[in-house]
């Protein structure tokens, strides 16, 4: 029977002095019942929210297959000596331990050995890009479920986490154009001529960093515009809703005392559709920031 493959979700742990983004289930310590002072200066926040992994009770059919193993093993061997069957028995208790306590979560440092499937986000202005962006998906992913009809749950959340993953791997991009033009300008040029080629390939390579800089500077701010886009649109058809809803179950209870209301406004019917469209294309532009993402790697 094929595996089922999980939805793309986004895993962000916040400590005290960093942020760590991942695409894999993350916990931000080997104990994921964090206590004390710990508990405060760390959280962990999952886009889309709602997202589940593979807890310790999945593993039941498994331990129950192991135990079935065990049992025919030991019908096998009753005959061998006691030092054979004292050494198996303590083999399949440490592997049913192994089991029953497995989770598919890694904690940070198992993250290192999936270096293009997490990002460490460390720098104060790096932090609050992040967080301004992480804010906006948080918002948004809230309004999914009332805007079901319009785009389905799982695409909106899948969209939402892909285009997330986006701006951290740009934020973490910046970071490393930022530092590489910082150590070009702590090159000493001052002891060569204007013409030396050390210095004319150090301004070359510093143009060229400056510029790749100003190029994730322009993407960063085009998801920033989306992101804000999609909020907003999604605050309007749901408030939009609102009221529409409200008005309704006022026109019932007035009608019920005999009293008549005045006919709905004439252009109730363009409004929605105004803000339905501007939903539609506000995630569709979503979906184009993580096409473009797709077509770059």
């Amino acid at each position: 029977m094929p595996t089922r493959e999980r939805p793309f979700a986004l895993w962000i742990g916040r400590e005290e002095e960093r942020t760590v983004v991942a695409v894999r289930p993350m916990t931000l310590s080997g104990n994921k019942s964090e206590q004390g002072d710990d508990a405060e200066r760390m959280s962990r926040t999952v886009v889309p929210s709602g997202t589940t992994v593979k807890s310790n009770g999945d593993n039941v059919v498994g331990l129950m297959l192991l135990a079935a193993l065990v049992g025919a093993l030991g019908f096998c061997i009753a005959g061998a000596p006691w030092a054979v069957r004292i050494g198996l028995s303590v083999l399949a208790l440490i592997l049913i331990i192994r089991l029953g306590t497995s989770s598919s979560e890694l904690t940070v440092e198992q993250l290192k050995r999936f270096p293009d499937e997490h990002v460490v986000l460390e720098h104060s202005q790096d932090l609050w890009e992040f967080d301004k962006l992480a804010s906006l998906a948080q918002r948004i992913d809230g309004k999914a479920p009332a805007l079901q009809q319009l785009i389905p749950q799982a695409e909106a959340g899948e969209t939402l986490a892909r285009a997330l993953w986006h701006g951290a791997r740009l934020i973490a991009r910046q970071r490393d154009v930022r530092a590489v033009i910082e150590d070009l300008d702590r090159q000493d040029v001052s002891q060569l001529p204007p013409d030396s080629v050390a210095v004319r390939e150090l301004a070359a390579q510093r143009e060229r960093a400056a510029e790749a800089l100003d190029g994730v500077k322009a993407e960063l701010k085009r998801l920033n515009t989306v992101f804000g886009a999609v909020a907003h649109a999604g605050d309007e058809f749901t408030r939009e809703q609102e009221i529409r809803d409200a008005t309704r179950r006022a026109e019932d209870v007035l009608a019920g005392l005999g009293t008549a209301g005045p006919a709905g406004p004439q252009d109730e019917t363009d409004r929605m559709a105004h803000h339905t469209l501007a939903v539609v294309e506000a995630y569709r532009e979503l979906n184009e920031v993580h096409a473009d993402q797709a077509q770059q790697a």
